[in-house]
């Protein structure tokens, strides 16, 4: 039993994160795979087709990078370097769906840590792989609503903090200005998500309002504390990426099968370490809420 504390400090949150998946992670990772495995298995599909139509794969380690992080940016990328010049009409329709499996399916990575934390929570135990799909799949018209609506709102902001952050990173000082902007939004992404999935009757900007409130209350706290956790997480996955790149300098005319081999590789264990991340979150969002009595998780 973990207590969420309702006065959070800097130090707790992150031993709390971390206890948090200590004590859930011998259930929480194989169900995580297994709610990801269809995505795991496209990316696998996809890069074996790419890979089967080149004679070099210098640029294996940005392509592999590109599928198994769920970005949508990242997936645009990878379309544009793909050979369809030298492939089929089958293989091209086959990419095209694949892609469109990625983007559904990247959907649901990000939708697992809150829902797991969210269900957690209800239940007093940890959730089962078919509660937390019928959890998301009775919500598949909201989940779908807060994508366009991030889409609609986040896309304009995040180009004009670029454009707003490029003269401000000339200044040293406006250096860490900007990091820390760029982290609160990302923060308040995470968290309107788990105010968003937790009450039904919750609406966008009403999720976006409580996730402010969440953020806001020990600003400074939560903030450093999730920069923290990304930093850790950060250097996880930079380890992994050197280790992927060094495999590959081994011998630059890799096979099609080890590209496959590393994404999925990459893929799960990218999963294992960004997830720290949502946990934080989840840890921010239930401390401050007042609506519950106890406070409590339970696994």
């Amino acid at each position: 039993m973990l207590n969420i504390k309702k006065q959070q400090t800097f130090d707790s949150i992150i031993a709390d994160t971390f206890d948090y998946i200590s004590q859930v992670w011998r259930h929480f990772v194989p169900t995580m795979l297994r709610v990801n495995i269809i995505y795991i298995l496209a990316a696998c599909v996809m890069v074996y087709m790419i890979y089967s139509h080149k004679l070099y794969y210098y640029d294996m380690i940005d392509d592999i990078e590109s599928l198994s992080t769920f970005s949508i940016t990242a997936m645009g990328n990878v379309w544009n370097d793909i050979p369809f010049a030298r492939m089929s009409v089958f293989k091209i329709v086959i990419v095209s769906i694949l892609g469109v499996v990625l983007l559904v399916t990247g959907v649901v990575f990000i939708l697992f840590t809150p829902v797991y934390m969210i269900l957690n929570d209800k239940y007093s135990r940890v959730p089962t792989y078919d509660e937390i799909i019928s959890y998301m799949s009775e919500r598949f018209g909201r989940i779908v609503a807060f994508c366009l609506w991030s889409m609609v709102l986040y896309v304009p902001v995040v180009i004009v903090s670029i454009i707003m952050a490029i003269p401000l990173c000339i200044i040293i000082v406006g250096i860490p200005v900007v990091f820390v902007y760029f982290v609160l939004l990302q923060m308040l992404f995470n968290m309107s998500l788990y105010a968003y999935m937790h009450d039904d009757d919750v609406d966008y900007f009403k999720a976006v309002n409580i996730a402010w409130g969440r953020i806001s209350d020990g600003f400074w706290r939560n903030v450093g504390a999730f920069i923290v956790i990304g930093i850790v997480s950060s250097i996880a996955v930079e380890i992994l990426k050197l280790l992927v790149n060094a495999a590959g300098n081994i011998n630059n005319a890799i096979s099609a099968y080890d590209a496959v081999v590393a994404v999925f590789i990459y893929s799960a264990v990218y999963l294992l370490v960004t997830l720290v991340c949502d946990v934080v979150v989840g840890v921010i969002y239930f401390s401050g809420d007042n609506s519950k009595n106890d406070g409590y998780f339970h696994s």
